[in-house]
This record gives structure tokens, C-alpha cells and sequence, in this order.
């Protein structure tokens, strides 16, 4: 609607408002109908037309009122002498008026379809809600006690768009009374909620995924909330027993009380009570309660069926496939964050995305980020699962060691789990290592005399885990992704600014892009990765941490091409790695599982330049390359000159950073000699792992194989919608082709 439209019908809705006040007749036909409540009046704007609309206006206006249907051609006010009642969008604009004639019958102010839901604030606070035919039949509902009422704000079908949207965007359940033409639209929408159930003579006459509230006979209402079982002994929930006000003035009497219903003497006190304060007999107060307790074990059973699901309209499915499909996602991640407000860390953003994508794959990734207090490794879990949709995230400060047996069966799988502190993990350590590495978790507790029971929780999980500890047991770390925060000063000034801008900006600035990334996240589906490329990776074989760094290598890349599967054909439920999965995922392995020289001491930093500028002249002397040199202490001391304590520790230190690694000796009478593994690089600061294979040299060997990147650019800039429809040449589409 034009704003100035809108703007003007606010304004007629607002006299209709102030007309309600002096109009006798219009209050004495409400109160007919049983609706009395001046607040509740006022707060749905209900008015009154006098039939003076024409008189007050001039002009424009006039023509205007003309134009929205409020005046007839000749001037006469089309809703004289009839109770109006406005239905709003989500911005508050007034977008249909509902006028009651003398005989109850209504007109609507835009009769072709229904743009809204009158009421329709009302899901913010709860999913399941009743519809009804029109606002005053919803009102009647909400003075007796039900705040979860909607109804159509037009003549029912068609819907606006915004009207399914809002069903759609809010997860609604919905109940109808009387509509029953919405029925078919609201069945292509999957917004139907299953029949109430009538249960022991009560009606349940609301129900969200929190509790319920029933209604036994003598209008006694039961609210029971917090329901929770902890243990097949314990029924918890917190219960409010009142009886219904009829005209909705009166404050009931109410007895409110958090019990465990399974603990007779709990329901006997409760009951006896909620008795005395309502006037009616202790025993059909229990009599109740009793009733109640099956209608909780039902909404239990109920709630453990229902799996949450989010409903995407189209125009955020489109804005989600479009993210998906950019050529630079998944790496434009990395700026979205920045955006946000968590700056730089660029390589720690992408490695943590990808890990919190790889929760829907079989064998994830998993994340442990290590740095001194206030570095900001907290802020760096909180921005990766900031993206993640809520329904797949999981947030604890501690785990317990049995607490990860006892979750429901599907709790966990494909789940993000953020961890505040490794400390909190320590109990639950065991119960974690056998998660990440069979997943799954089996635990056989005695039942009885010759009797066991058994407990299965179903994985994988993808863990994002921080810690200022750098002594973590090494059976646990070694299962993580190790990621080190920048503790640099140029790093803490662009936090300091982001976080001084992030004063200025607008409240909700972010959310549009937050909403974005969960959304692509849900239309990631598991797909099966198929690696062509696999046999002619290469990997450093030296070490024995080579055989879980391995594992976690192939997953990065594996991770990659799930993100990037909009962008590939997806054949047989499966995709194909690219050439240009393996660029991105060198890159990130460089930095996630790379090290730095500036991780060693200064010394033994100076140790390790003399060395490979030592062993270098030696190869070009005997013409054999530095890897296959060999030397000892010795030999080192001679050409160093260091004493051979300062020595001992740095070489050592050396040796246990897998610079320099020892080939032979170690027992008695035997020296040990020791060989260089490391080619020179990382002389400016910058992570490197040594030994991947050379994604130009892959690109050489197999012609034809992968897609060249400026075409697909070209394509993308051409419009064309979806980068899969891309020609594939005899080049490669490689980012850092020729990098290592």
C-alpha cells in the first residue's frame, strides 16, 4: 500500500477510536455479544463510524478516502453506524478494517483476498493458536482466558502473501473453529496442528511446546507448564489451577504451585489447596490432578515425536540458494563475520564454518581453540554458532561424566556442540574421544538380578571447544582441529574499533544476515562426497600424528565440497571433489594444522635457520638434497659452537616440534642421528604444513577434470542463476593453483 494510503487509513482508524467513547449504541451492541472489557476494547483500536468522514474532509483527502473504499462516489461514508474493528502488518500499519453492520454481518474494507492475520502479534509468544472466523469472535476467546487467537483479516481464501508468511516464518500450529474454507491453504502450508484432544471430560484448549491448559467442567482451568521427566519415577511441571472469568473483569482466584505429579503427597497438598482458595471438594480437586498426569504422560510422548521443523517461505529459500550458489561462498563467510562485528581471523572463520557444516556429514571435523584469557576464542565459538541454525545447536558450560549417556536418543546427531572451557569437558572426556571416534555412545547399567539395560546415543557431533590451556590431555586434543586466536597488537585494535562501531549501529542491523546464513545452512542436505582426486593427494608420512592429521585433511575437503554441493550436479546422491575444494583446503590445512616458527623460542629459532643454512651448503657440496643429509649433536655442537647444554634443550625442543626429527640410535653405545624436515618456509610468521600435494601439478595430471574460475565468474556476472549450468573446459578453475 502507498504510505500515504497507509497513512491516512491509520488516521480513520484512529476517529473511529475516539468516536467509540460517545457512541452509547455501538458499546451497549458489544456488550451484547459479551464483550464489556474496556482495556481489551482498546488495546485491538475497536471503533465506532459516525457517518462523518465526508464532512471532515477536503480535496485530496476526499478523494483519497474515496479511493481506499471508505467513501461511496457520491460521498456517503460506506461503514455508517457499524463497530470497525483495524488488523495491522508487522509494522503496525493498519492494512484492513472489519466493519459490523446492526445485524452482525461483516464487510470488508478489501474484499479480494486477506491480506493478514487479525491478531497475528500473538505467535511471537506462542506457536499453536486458534483461528476463527472474524476479530470479534477472537476478542470473545481472549476476554475468556486464551491469548493464542488469530483470525483471517479479510474474507478467508484467497491468503496474501504475507499472511502465509507469517505461519510459514513463526512455525505456527494451527486449530480451526469455523473456518473450515482455510483448511486447504493451510494444509499446503504443513501449519495444521493435530485434533485437541478431549481427555476425561477436560477440553485442552491451548497447547505449546512448553505444557498445556485444560478446562474440567465449572470452568476450572488447569495451566500446567515446565513439563519434565527427569527419571521414570519423576513427573515435574509447575501448575496453575483457577476458574474462568466469564466476562474477563474479574481477577480469578488462583493457586499456583511447581510439583512432581508422580509424589501422591504433592497432588493431595496441591489439591487441597487449590480447593480451599476456589470453593470446591478436595477429592474432585485429586480427581483431576489425576487426570492431568495422563494428559502431561501424553504431551511427553507427543513432544518426543515431534521433530522441530523450520519451514522456509520463498523468498527466503531464493536468498538462501543465492548465498549457496555465490562462487565465493563458502569464503565470503569470513566477511559476512566481519560484518557482523568479529573481525579478522579470517582462516580461524573459514575452518570454523567449515567444521560446524561437517555436524551433517559422518565423520566431522571438531574444533578446539587455544589462547591466553580475553583473546577472544570465546567470541570466535560465538560467531560460528551464531550462523548455525538453532534447532542444530547445542550450548553447554559443562558436561558431567555420565551426562552424554543419558541424552535422548537423537539429541546429539549431526549436532553443533559449543563448549565454553576444555575444563568443563575434563569429567566427560572419555565419553567425547569414543563420540568423535565410533559415534556413538553404548552404556549397559544392571536392572536387576541377572537383568542389564542398555543405552544408545546416536552421533556424530561436530564439538567447538575452547580452552586457555596449552597441557590438554593428548588422547583428546589430538581429535581437534587446533586453532590459536591472533593475540597480535594490530588485532586488538581492529576489535577495539569494530566493537566502538558496533555502538552506532542500528539495533537488528545484523539479524537480516544471521537469518541468511541459518537459512542456507538448513538447505545444506547430507550428500554423499566422492573424492576422484583422493589417490593422488600426498601427505607427510614421517610422524605418527600423521595418521589422525590425515583423517582430518580429507575432512576439510570433504567439507568444502558439501558447502559448495548448489554449485556441483549432484549424481546418485552424491557430489564430486573439485580441484578448486583441494586449493581451499591446502590453504586452510596450512594454517589449521601447519605450525609457525614464532611458536618456538627465539633461540631455537636462531638454532633452526643455522642448521638448514648449514645442511644446505653440505647438499650442494655433495650434490644430494638436504633431506637426505644426516647429522649428530656433535656435529651440530662443531659447527655451531653452543655449549652442549644450550644445545641439548633447543635441539629438543626441535625434535619435539617435528622440525628436526630422529631416525636412528637411542640405545646404549649408539649415537643418534638426526635429519632436517623442514624446506625453509614460514620465515615471515605465516602457518605451513609441509608435504601436500601441489594442486597445479594434479591439475597437469588430470586434464579435463575441473572448471576454470574466470569463466565461471563470467557466467555468474552473464546472470546466469545457476553456476551448475557452467560449461566445463579442458582448464582448471583453481584458486592458488601451483600452491602447496
Amino acid at each position: 500500500m502507498d504510505p500515504v494510503y497507509a497513512e491516512l487509513l491509520g488516521r480513520v482508524v484512529e476517529t473511529y477510536r475516539h468516536s467509540l467513547a460517545n457512541a452509547a449504541p455501538a458499546r451497549e451492541s458489544l456488550a451484547g455479544i459479551g464483550l464489556s472489557n474496556a482495556a481489551l476494547l482498546d488495546r485491538f483500536k475497536i471503533g465506532w463510524s459516525e457517518g462523518t468522514l465526508s464532512s471532515m474532509a477536503r480535496g485530496e483527502v476526499l478523494e483519497r478516502l474515496k479511493d481506499l473504499g471508505l467513501l461511496e462516489a457520491d460521498g456517503r461514508e460506506r461503514f455508517a453506524g457499524c463497530v470497525v474493528v483495524p488488523a495491522f502488518d508487522e509494522s503496525d500499519t493498519v492494512v484492513q478494517i472489519a466493519a459490523y453492520g446492526p445485524d452482525g454481518a461483516v464487510t470488508w474494507l478489501f474484499s479480494e483476498e486477506t491480506p493478514v492475520f487479525w491478531n497475528a502479534s500473538c505467535l511471537r509468544a506462542s506457536r499453536n493458536v486458534l483461528v476463527v472466523p472474524d476479530p470479534l469472535a477472537g476478542m470473545l476467546e481472549i476476554q475468556g482466558g486464551r491469548e493464542g487467537v488469530i483470525a483471517p483479516a479479510g474474507p478467508g481464501v484467497p491468503l496474501g502473501q504475507a499472511a502465509r508468511d507469517v505461519l510459514v516464518a513463526q512455525g505456527a500450529q494451527v486449530t480451526l473453529r469455523g473456518c473450515e474454507a482455510l483448511r486447504p491453504e493451510l494444509e499446503k502450508l504443513g501449519v495444521l496442528a493435530l485434533p485437541q484432544k478431549t481427555g476425561a471430560h477436560g477440553q485442552v484448549v491451548e497447547q505449546d511446546s512448553n505444557g498445556f491448559a485444560v478446562e474440567f467442567p465449572r470452568r476450572l482451568r488447569f495451566v500446567v507448564q515446565g513439563i519434565r521427566q527427569d527419571s521414570p519415577r519423576h513427573l515435574r511441571a509447575s501448575v496453575k489451577a483457577f476458574r474462568r472469568s466469564v466476562d474477563g473483569v474479574d481477577k480469578p482466584r488462583l493457586h499456583l504451585d511447581t510439583l512432581d505429579l508422580f509424589h501422591a503427597r504433592s497432588r493431595i497438598g496441591f489439591a487441597r489447596t487449590a480447593a480451599c482458595l476456589l470453593g470446591e471438594d478436595p477429592t474432585l480437586m485429586e480427581d483431576l490432578l489425576g487426570k492431568i498426569v495422563s494428559l502431561a504422560e501424553e504431551f511427553l510422548t507427543g513432544r518426543e515425536k515431534a521433530a522441530p521443523t523450520v519451514v522456509l517461505t520463498e523468498s527466503e529459500k531464493a536468498e538462501a540458494l543465492e548465498l549457496l550458489r555465490d562462487p565465493g561462498y563458502p569464503e565470503r563467510v569470513a566477511s559476512d563475520l566481519s560484518l557482523l562485528g568479529y573481525v579478522g581471523e579470517e582462516e580461524n572463520k573459514q575452518v570454523g564454518y567449515l567444521a560446524s557444516l561437517s555436524r551433517k556429514l559422518e565423520d566431522p571435523l571438531s574444533v578446539l581453540v587455544v589462547s591466553r584469557s580475553a583473546a577472544g576464542k570465546s567470541t570466535l565459538a560465538e560467531a560460528v554458532g551464531s550462523l548455525c541454525p538453532q534447532e542444530d545447536l547445542l550450548r553447554f558450560t559443562r558436561l558431567t561424566a555420565q551426562t552424554l549417556y543419558y541424552q535422548k536418543p537423537g539429541a546429539l546427531e549431526h549436532k553443533l556442540v559449543l563448549v565454553e572451557e576444555a575444563e568443563g569437558v575434563e569429567d566427560a572426556a572419555y565419553a567425547l574421544r569414543v563420540l568423535q571416534s565410533a559415534r556413538k555412545l553404548s552404556l549397559s547399567t544392571a536392572a536387576g538380578k541377572g537383568d542389564a539395560r542398555t543405552r544408545e546415543v546416536k552421533g556424530p557431533v561436530a564439538l567447538f571447544v575452547t580452552t586457555t590451556r596449552t597441557d590438554l590431555d593428548e588422547e583428546t586434543a589430538g581429535r581437534f582441529v587446533t586453532l590459536s586466536v591472533d593475540e597480535s597488537k594490530e588485532q586488538t585494535r581492529a576489535i577495539l574499533a569494530a566493537q566502538r562501531e558496533a555502538e552506532a549501529r542500528p539495533p537488528g542491523e545484523g539479524d537480516r544476515l544471521l537469518r541468511l546464513h541459518q537459512n542456507a545452512q538448513r538447505l545444506l542436505s547430507p550428500v554423499k562426497i566422492v573424492n576422484p582426486h583422493a589417490p593422488h593427494l600426498t601427505f607427510p608420512d614421517e610422524r605418527l600424528s600423521a595418521r589422525r592429521d590425515h583423517r582430518k585433511y580429507l575432512a576439510l575437503i570433504r567439507a568444502v565440497a558439501f558447502a559448495r554441493q548448489h554449485q556441483r550436479k549432484v549424481v546418485n546422491g552424491a557430489i564430486e571433489v573439485a580441484l578448486e575444494d583441494i586449493a581451499l583446503a591446502n590453504r586452510l590445512a596450512h594454517h589449521a594444522l601447519g605450525q609457525s616458527l614464532y611458536d618456538l623460542t627465539p633461540p631455537s629459532r636462531r638454532l633452526l635457520i643455522e642448521l638448514r643454512e648449514w645442511l644446505s651448503l653440505r647438499a650442494l657440496k655433495d650434490g644430494i638434497s638436504v633431506e637426505d643429509l644426516r647429522f649428530t649433536r656433535r656435529e651440530l655442537r662443531a659447527h655451531t659452537g653452543w655449549k652442549r647444554t644450550q644445545l641439548e634443550v633447543h635441539l629438543k625442543d626441535l625434535v619435539e616440534t617435528e622440525y628436526v626429527l630422529a631416525i636412528a640410535g637411542g640405545g646404549q653405545g649408539r649415537r643418534v642421528a638426526y635429519r632436517l624436515d623442514w624446506d625453509g618456509r614460514g620465515l615471515d610468521g605465516e602457518r605451513f604444513y609441509g608435504g601436500l600435494a601441489d594442486v597445479g601439478t594434479l591439475a597437469g595430471s588430470l586434464p579435463g577434470t575441473c572448471r576454470v574460475a574466470a569463466d565461471k565468474r563470467k557466467v555468474a556476472r552473464k546472470g546466469r542463476k545457476d553456476p551448475r549450468e557452467a560449461d566445463s573446459g579442458p582448464t582448471c578453475r583453481v584458486a592458488g593453483a601451483g600452491q602447496s
